[in-house]
């Protein structure tokens, strides 16, 4: 039982979180966590913690998003002789600690809809239940179920 209210408290914390910083460390704890339950063969932890590292990553995108449509992240080094002052206080990915494949996976998480978001996250838990592994981008495995599913007709 205590799991499960550990489980909605990182939720709630991932709901109320407000700045790309703190749903980072979310994500990166839930993957920790992910790591950990696999070592240890609890595929219920694993499978929470992988869905708290999707629905961190989604709302990462989410941000990230928003955050270029405002103009907030930098884009790229600024031009040598620039003394637009603009540029220095924008985003910059890295000080965020944030990879660029991390970076267009959430962005590509943030565009799915919320019930595909939904059937990506059962079929997750599914997968790893049946002792499947499951790899980072869930848009990759929706892809190649598409493509068998094809390929069988």
């Amino acid at each position: 039982m205590t799991g499960l209210i550990r489980y909605e408290a990182a939720r709630s914390a991932l709901a109320e979180a407000r700045s790309i910083d703190e749903v980072k460390d979310i994500r990166d704890k839930a993957e920790a966590m992910r790591a950990y339950a696999r070592m240890a063969n609890d595929t219920q932890l694993e499978s929470d913690a992988t869905e708290l590292r999707l629905r961190a990553e989604r709302r990462l995108g989410i941000m990230l998003m928003a955050a270029k449509e405002a103009g907030q992240l930098s884009r790229g080094h600024p031009p040598k002789n620039s003394s637009n002052q603009e540029e220095y206080s924008r985003i910059k990915l890295s000080d965020a600690g944030i990879d660029h494949k991390l970076s267009a996976r959430s962005q590509k998480i943030g565009g799915i809809g919320e019930q595909a978001f939904e059937a990506m996250v059962d079929s997750m838990r599914d997968r790893i239940a049946d002792g499947g592994r499951f790899p980072l981008d869930i848009t990759s495995v929706d892809k190649k179920e598409r493509r068998a599913e094809r390929e069988r007709d």
